[in-house]
């Protein structure tokens, strides 16, 4: 397991780009770090729902009229006989329709009975009234499961599902912590729906197959264990309540990919990792100032004798004048509020710009 001290973390100004960036999403907090994750594919049975695209529809609404008629002249048309009458109402060719019917009979949507009635299941009523339905399936599917961890790589709890998008990552090692417990990931199915909601669990899912024998293949679940960089914020966008936003980013070049979040889930969700849930400590504060002022050869005994406060994303400093004079002779950034720091030791750290408040 690689050390939290061990991996590069951004400056203040890739910070302070990173947070211009996120202006539309309007974050009042930043955090940004590490994730390790369990990225685990299983085969599952899914319950999705089906968009009905134009053409079905518009078969459906015609042998839906041409059953009604059907009925209404006590006739009993043949398979060939409902064709061609799809065929005068729609002005298409008879094998087109003929494909079409099939297809939507391959959903559910249709039944040809005896082999010369076309007529819509319930199925296909539904889909008719509303243009969506429900359907059925089996496929392979990726959850991902985060670690908590100690700043050495201790495991702290067991890993949680968090519904987190792809993201650029590099493989790590999990082979310490012990293999992915599959229970885990079937334990979810039976979480409450508000849990599911709040951490993104996709409610579309009904099981997960377990593997029963040696060649049961399709049922084997697998790990693939990654680390990823991440920018998490709390924000809006759109909406007036809170949302825990995650966006990507790459430590080469520190690449922010801002336009859409990798994670958006209720603010709530933040306590999967205790990073989010505690504001950072004032003395975890006061030493990230004290490094950013050592990189920028101010003197120590001036930068340890400012007074700091917490304002949300922002740490507000009271400094000597002789330190504001240095700080304005080097045009620092801090007077363009492009001054950001990291706070702690952690795999995933609280940032905050800096500002300036008074002399003394």
């Amino acid at each position: 397991m690689t050390g939290a001290s061990s991996l590069a973390f951004p400056g203040s100004r890739t910070l302070a780009n990173w947070w211009r960036q996120l202006a539309p999403y309007e974050p009042a907090a930043l955090w940004t770090g590490y994730l390790f994750l369990h990225r685990v594919e299983a085969r599952v049975d899914l319950l999705e729902t089906q968009t009905l695209d134009r053409f079905g529809h518009f078969l459906l609404q015609a042998l839906d009229l041409e059953c009604r008629a059907a009925v209404a002249s006590t006739a009993s048309p043949t398979a060939a006989s409902t064709c061609e009458a799809l065929q005068r109402r729609m002005g298409l060719e008879a094998p087109f329709i003929r494909q079409l019917l099939f297809g939507l009979a391959g959903q559910g949507l249709l039944r040809d009975s005896a082999g010369n009635h076309w007529t819509l299941t319930e199925l296909g009523r539904h889909a008719l009234a509303h243009e969506r339905y429900p359907r059925r399936h089996q496929g392979r599917r990726s959850f991902t499961f985060v670690e908590r961890m100690t700043v050495s790589g201790q495991r702290t709890a067991t890993p949680h599902f968090l519904g987190l998008g792809d993201a650029f990552g590099v493989p790590w090692d999990a082979a310490a912590e012990g293999p992915f417990d599959p229970e885990l990931l079937h334990q979810c199915l039976y979480q409450p729906d508000e849990w599911k909601s709040r951490y993104g669990f996709p409610a579309e899912v009904q099981q997960v197959f377990r593997l029963m024998g040696n060649g049961d293949w399709q049922n084997v679940i697998v790990d693939r264990p990654e680390r990823v960089l991440v920018v998490l914020a709390i924000g809006r966008k759109e909406t007036a309540e809170q949302r825990l936003l995650g966006f990507a980013a790459r430590p080469d070049g520190w690449v922010l990919e801002s336009r859409e979040p990798v994670l958006n889930l209720a603010a709530a969700a933040r306590d999967v990792l205790p990073e989010l849930t505690n504001d950072a400590a004032v003395d975890d504060w006061r030493r990230a100032w004290q490094a950013w002022c050592q990189v920028r050869q101010l003197p120590p005994a001036e930068a340890g004798a400012c007074r700091l406060a917490c304002h949300g994303a922002c740490i507000r400093i009271s400094a000597p004048a002789r330190l504001i004079q240095r700080l304005k002779d080097a045009r620092s950034d801090l007077f363009r509020s492009e001054a950001w720091i990291l706070a702690g030791e952690a795999y995933v750290r609280q940032g905050a710009c800096l500002e300036l408040t008074a002399t003394y």
